[in-house]
């Protein structure tokens, strides 16, 4: 049984599905259109950094999942995790791939076709009733875009 990372000896190219928690606080400046979305604390993003630099220097496709608040299966605009990819984009000086649809069966397949290195963040687990019923179905679904999950 594997208890960490770097317990794993080759993960070039390897797909994996990092739980991270970016719960974070958020505070929206504005409104409508105009409206601008701030991170208040991100420790618990800047905690992640360590683990993700790490899996991309092993040569890793790195696939974040997380949540962000109680959307309780609905798309909340408010606790999308757009703001979260933008906060990672700074902080790996990299462009960070966004993908709201992530249970569609094509990108599924498309992340086969990403590269060693690049980052994708999906977007709020929540905004799917099958997160938090623990439903089967749902865990299938996103098992299938990695080869592994930590």
């Amino acid at each position: 049984m594997l208890k960490t990372l770097k317990e794993i000896p080759n993960l070039k190219n390897k797909r994996i599905l990092l739980r991270c928690d970016f719960n974070v606080p958020i505070k929206s400046k504005g409104r409508g259109l105009k409206s601008k979305i701030k991170i208040t604390n991100s420790l618990k993003i800047d905690s992640a950094l360590s683990t993700i630099r790490y899996l991309q220097k092993q040569g890793a496709v790195i696939i974040i999942a997380s949540h962000m608040g109680r959307p309780m299966g609905h798309i909340k605009k408010e606790l999308s995790l757009f703001p979260v990819a933008k906060y990672l984009s700074k902080k790996l000086y990299q462009e960070i791939i966004f993908v709201e649809d992530f249970l569609d069966i094509n990108f599924a397949k498309a992340t086969k076709e990403f590269k060693s290195g690049e980052v994708i963040l999906l977007e709020n687990l929540r905004f799917h009733a099958g997160e938090e019923n623990n439903s089967i179905t749902f865990a299938k679904k996103i098992a299938r875009l990695a080869d592994l999950y930590f």
